[in-house]
């Protein structure tokens, strides 16, 4: 668990660009355990308010829910509802 969570902060830590989403396929590979190649990243919302960043991804069949928030561990969890 810890080991994913210092996946995800160091993916997005070392990102300058927020509007890539190939950090967030491979924050989405730290926290499920995918490859990053395995992600495909379906949506992402713009992170407008405090620098909070959501996304939903495949990987392997499967939805994740993901969200980063500065300074907060964040990760991704599987999806409950179909939204994108």
């Amino acid at each position: 668990m810890i080991t994913r969570a210092i996946g995800l902060l160091l993916a997005c830590a070392a990102i300058t660009s927020c509007g890539s989403t190939s950090w967030q396929r491979t924050a989405t590979a730290s926290s499920v355990g995918c490859k990053p190649e395995q992600v495909k990243v379906i949506s992402k919302d713009s992170g407008a308010f405090d620098n909070i960043q959501s996304w939903y991804a495949d990987c392997r069949g499967t939805r994740y829910r993901c969200v980063f928030v500065p300074g907060d561990r964040g990760g991704c969890y599987p999806a409950t509802d179909k939204a994108t």
